[in-house]
């Protein structure tokens, strides 16, 4: 029987108990009664939570559900998935294995345990225990060869294609040379492979690693990509500031090289014909898809549609020879689409690992847990384990027409080092973010827990203060005037941490992402996103906004002036509404993908992005001088400069890279 619920009111007084949470509606509140943990949900998922526990186990079709959580209100298909996704994290639940919310296909949802009213109003009962101060990855740990639990079933559009007959693969080396070889791409047909090394040496080798031509250039070389069918090695070079897109033969002769296109980063190319490529650049802090044109050296913007919050992570020619876009919604899940708009696969995880296995007609993606694994997807099938990394993490993956899959496993750690040359806290996973105070406490973020999450150092006592475990990056870290807080940030969701913890969160309620973030004052802060900035107070109310185009902006709460950032200049005002004076000029190595801004004694560090790698910056504010070159290397992460002016870097160490196949096992 399915369930029809259509009205919300008078409702917000019921409390409910499942399994080991309560479900406090009137405040919004889940609490786990085992692990003690509060969660403060969202309106709307805490509605669809009162919607699962009033239906008793009863089918609740989507139709209900959307009509129930926005009456009158049309909305896209894909915002009741955003709010499950949600709930299904907050419960720890899966998709493929449900314990809390099983997908019954094409019909709704039906809550699964027993939800039982415990009265209006009740107070939670374990609000005195503290919360759980570690995140378990063990549920990632027991992958089977052919299944995989805590990831999101496929939603795919009426998939003619029946999944292909399990298989084992076999991982042997194809490089052996020390150094960082990454990057690879497999020719379909042909005995080819090619790959990047250390940085801005080109290779090309058999499948079985025999060198055959390499090229080496004073820039750095990214992301190749053979013609599926021609001896045609398309591949980026990166000069200036600015991107070459390079056509080569298999003995890497020139064949085509591309105007310089105006971007900061781009995506690996994807062939669409001999003559024409889709390519994805960051251009404006925004990734946006082109069709380019050999044979005319034209860009042709291509109308892929997307909704708020969504980017373009890359494409892939996969069935029938057909491009699709793989698209990522900021610290949420990802989604496949075809140019005409149509959605063909859909994750409750952000996917980055993208290849298309010819053989068996299925995508190669990376496994949620961001431990190293990879899984194989057919169309309309969920995905299972193909293999996952003893050490590291596989960064590229590309197949042949075999379905031998060439990987790149790459492994490292990110330290960050004093003055001394020191890593600061001795570990063995990634640390960046430093932030120093005067008092001699240093903050940083980590992925010791496999998420991000903020520390601090104080003396020898390191305390965790956050407990995340979803899959959004943070950007900022920063201490208030006043030292009492730090402010950071998930994506677009603003958040403050005390000593003990985290102290306040809300959104930034801003249209881009972040591109800065900062503290006005004690009781201020600010956030900017390349065309509007807001003032908040420390509830997250919003004080004031202005419209305002700049590269990045910064506030020196000593002069109390703002510090704003154009592609030729460092200009100070005391207002955002006048025009304000110039500092000093700059030029693109100073402001190419310009991130991290810290002042710290009248002396303002950055850090850009050039042809040879990270670089740091420093300007004496109240001198007539220019940016000063202080540090630079390729893999430099962020930076900090403490209160006497000593530098840490939080860098990548122990990089090392090699290529490896996956060669399906008979059977």
């Amino acid at each position: 029987m399915e369930r029809q619920v259509f009205s919300m009111d008078g409702l917000d007084v019921e409390n409910w108990q499942f399994a080991q949470f309560q479900f406090i509606c009137g405040q919004d509140l889940l609490v786990d009664t085992q692990s003690g943990e509060q969660h403060k949900l969202e309106p709307q998922v805490s509605r669809l939570l009162l919607l699962f526990c009033q239906s008793q186990g009863h089918l609740l079709t989507r139709e209900a559900l959307e009509k129930s959580l926005w009456p009158s209100t049309i909305v896209d298909n894909n915002s009741l998935y955003q709010l499950l996704t949600k709930l299904r994290r907050l419960l720890n639940d899966s998709p493929r294995q449900p314990v809390f919310i099983k997908t019954i296909p094409k019909r709704g949802y039906r809550f699964l345990p027993n939800a039982t009213l415990m009265g209006a109003r009740v107070a939670p009962v374990i609000t005195a225990l503290p919360r759980s101060s570690s995140f378990s990855w063990a549920k990632w740990l027991g992958w089977g060869a052919v299944s995989v639990a805590g990831f999101a079933a496929v939603a795919s559009l009426g998939s003619r294609y029946d999944a292909p007959p399990p298989v084992q693969y076999e991982l042997t080396d194809v490089s052996y040379a020390l150094g960082l070889e990454a990057e690879v791409s497999a020719h379909r047909s042909q005995d080819l492979i090619a790959y990047v090394k250390d940085i801005n040496q080109l290779q090309v080798t058999d499948k079985s690693g025999n060198l055959l031509q390499s090229r080496q250039v004073d820039t750095r070389i990214s992301l190749p990509q053979w013609h599926p069918e021609r001896s045609l090695l398309a591949y980026w070079q990166y000069q200036q500031g600015q991107c070459l897109l390079n056509l080569s033969d298999d003995k890497l002769d020139s064949i085509h090289v591309s105007r310089p296109l105006p971007c900061t980063y781009a995506k690996r190319p994807v062939w669409n014909s001999q003559d024409e490529l889709v390519v994805i650049l960051k251009r404006n802090h925004q990734n946006l898809p082109y069709l380019y044109r050999v044979s005319t050296g034209q860009l042709i913007l291509l109308p892929l549609h997307l909704e708020a919050d969504e980017t373009i992570r890359g494409a892939v020619r996969a069935w029938n020879d057909e491009i699709f876009y793989l698209i990522n919604r900021l610290g949420q899940g990802s989604r496949l689409v075809s140019l005409a708009g149509k959605t063909m696969m859909e994750w409750e995880h952000p996917v980055w690992l993208l290849s298309y296995n010819p053989k068996r007609e299925t995508l190669i993606i990376n496994h949620p847990s961001q431990m190293g694994g990879v899984l194989e997807q057919a169309l309309g099938h969920e995905p299972v384990v193909v293999a996952n990394t003893a050490q590291g993490v596989f960064t590229s993956v590309s197949a042949d027409q075999h379905g031998q899959l060439f990987v790149a496993s790459e492994s490292w750690q990110v330290n960050i080092r004093n003055k001394l040359n020191m890593p600061l806290f001795s570990s063995s996973s990634i640390d960046y973010l430093p932030a120093t105070n005067p008092l001699g406490e240093t903050a940083f973020m980590s992925r010791r827990s496999g998420v991000c999450e903020v520390y601090l150092q104080a003396g020898s006592k390191l305390t965790r203060l956050s407990q995340y475990s979803g899959n959004a990056y943070a950007d900022f870290l920063q201490w208030s005037p006043d030292n009492s807080a730090l402010l950071s940030n998930r994506d677009k969701q603003i958040v403050l941490y005390g000593r003990q913890g985290e102290i306040a969160e809300f959104n930034a309620k801003l249209s881009g992402p972040l591109l800065s973030l900062g503290w006005v004052d004690e009781d201020r802060l600010f956030a900017f996103d390349g065309n509007n900035l807001s003032l908040y107070n420390r509830q997250g109310v919003i004080l004031q906004q202005w419209a305002i185009e700049a590269l990045t902006v910064h506030y020196d709460w000593h002069e109390k002036r703002w510090l704003v950032f154009t592609p030729s200049a460092l200009q100070s005002k005391k207002s955002l509404d006048e025009a304000g004076e110039q500092i000093a000029g700059l030029d693109g190595q100073h402001t190419n993908q310009l991130i991290n801004i810290k002042l710290v004694n009248g002396r303002l560090y950055w850090q850009s992005k050039w042809d040879n790698g990270i670089q740091i910056w420093q300007l004496a504010l109240n001198e007539q001088s220019a940016p000063s070159l202080i540090t630079s290397g390729h893999f430099i992460w962020h930076f900090d400069v403490d209160p006497t002016g000593e530098l840490m870097v939080a860098a990548r160490e122990r990089v090392e890279g090699d290529i490896k196949v996956l060669r399906p096992v008979p059977q």
